[in-house]
């Protein structure tokens, strides 16, 4: 069960920044205690050497020319001195593995905001709209208002006037306004929810989860990284005696049990959520019950009074999904021609290593998904 499918909700959405907030805890408790085991070992190295260095101060060494007992002691002090050089290189190593730490902390954070930032863009949008719909609404029953207003009087001076009279004429230009105003005001209510309605089904089954997806790969990676940390960590503290070994192959175990596939089944079943409920877009037919006319709900109509507005937006919709449509071609050229791991590195052995979560995996999951948003942009913008 993934990402996708199982967290789409809000309170699965905290959940998972509270997680990773968790680990970003762990990761600075995991470094403090590396860098004072670096440090403990540092000075155990120190002291080692010292008691090798006395070990080797013996006098009158030539009274004891051929003795067994010397020569295994002068043994015994040159291999405290090699124990002493190592525990000096596994504390250096540790070090060098620390600053690994650091740097996955910060992708980490990184990744992060990336992630919050994205989200919160994708439900701005559909939140936007939805105050829209709203907002156009409320517009149209205003000048629904007012045209049933200016119609009455427009009937009554009819009947009183006949049909001539400048006090009519008058009446009758502000009706033409009001009716045209009422005309453009229900184009865009319709478009609005049309938009809305596109948004929201994009938002429920390609753009969140396509986050989600994008985002449980990153997080796989980085329990990767994390996982090649720690094993690190253990072997720069492998001292090879039996009493260390049993240690040491308990803690390989566990540390082999470490499956990023495996990691967030756990915390996915305790955090699943249904997926989002698709919202209804749907427009007022008792806008425009006591209308006669033109105006039907879920049709834009075309007259004298709209055509021109019609036209411009035709030509607006039209630039945008050549635009989209632009877009979309550079960015698969670009996955086409391929492109460097950022923030990669060379390893001692000349392979190649990354602290960063560019790996080819992530560079394409974040290709498809910035191109799974420019489609829906382009359909959206030709289902208006």
């Amino acid at each position: 069960m993934g990402f996708s499918s199982a967290l789409q909700g809000r309170a699965a959405h905290e959940a998972l920044i509270v997680r990773q907030d968790a680990e970003l805890r762990l990761m600075e408790t995991m470094k403090r205690s590396i860098q004072l085991k670096a440090k403990c070992d540092r000075e155990y190295a120190i002291g080692l050497a010292a008691v090798a260095q006395q070990g080797m101060k013996t006098d009158r060494a030539d009274e004891m020319q051929g003795s067994l007992i010397t020569k295994a002691w002068r043994s015994y002090m040159d291999e405290l001195d090699h124990q002493a050089k190592q525990f000096k290189s596994n504390a250096e190593l540790l070090e060098v593995v620390c600053e690994k730490l650091t740097h996955l902390s910060q992708d980490k954070r990184k990744a992060r905001k990336a992630y919050q930032e994205e989200h919160a863009k994708i439900a701005a949008r559909l939140n936007h709209l939805t105050d829209e719909v709203v907002r156009k609404k409320a517009e149209y029953q205003k000048h629904l208002e007012g045209y049933k207003a200016l119609r009455t009087r427009f009937e009554e001076h009819y009947i009183k006037s006949g049909r001539g009279g400048r006090k009519l004429d008058d009446v009758r230009d502000k009706y033409q306004k009001a009716c045209r105003k009422l005309h453009l005001t229900h184009n865009e209510y319709v478009l609005s929810i049309t938009e809305a309605v596109e948004v929201e089904k994009d938002f429920r089954t390609v753009l969140l989860p396509g986050l989600l997806e994008h985002q449980q790969s990153v997080q796989e990676s980085f329990i990767l990284l994390w996982k090649n940390i720690l094993q690190e960590t253990s072997q720069h503290g492998d001292l090879t005696s039996d009493k260390f070994k049993e240690i040491q192959k308990r803690i390989d175990n566990v540390i082999n049990s470490i499956n990023p596939s495996e990691e967030y089944r756990e915390f996915t079943e305790k955090h699943k959520t249904s997926p989002t409920t698709p919202l209804v877009f749907q427009f007022d037919d008792a806008l425009i019950e006591d209308i006669p006319g033109k105006l039907q709900s879920n049709t834009l109509t075309v007259d004298n009074l709209t055509v021109d507005w019609l036209r411009t937006r035709l030509i607006d919709l039209e630039m945008s999904v050549k635009e989209c449509q632009e877009k979309q071609l550079k960015m698969i050229e670009h996955a086409n021609g391929g492109s460097p791991i950022a923030n990669g590195s060379i390893t001692r052995n000349g392979s190649t290593a990354s602290n960063g979560i560019q790996s080819p995996k992530d560079s394409q999951n974040r290709q498809s998904k910035d191109l799974n948003a420019l489609r829906c942009q382009e359909k959206q913008k030709q289902k208006l």
